[in-house]
């Protein structure tokens, strides 16, 4: 069973969690990430993700199935 997924959805999500996961693990090692203004943009990357997520859904359902 292989897993598909539109392209115009996986590039946006996996760029911008590329950039969240550096961040925490940036944090983590103890590098100075920005504060709260960065924390901010997590949010709001998050936010745009699920929005995109959500949408994708929602476009999906009441669709055959193509297998």
């Amino acid at each position: 069973m292989a897993a598909t997924l539109d392209l115009t959805l996986a590039v946006p999500i996996s760029n911008s969690l590329a950039i969240i996961f550096t961040l925490i693990v940036g944090k983590v090692l103890g590098e100075d990430i920005g504060g709260k203004r960065a924390f901010a943009g997590m949010v709001l990357t998050v936010a745009g993700i699920t929005l995109c997520i959500t949408s994708s859904v929602t476009k999906t359902q009441g669709q055959p199935s193509a297998l």
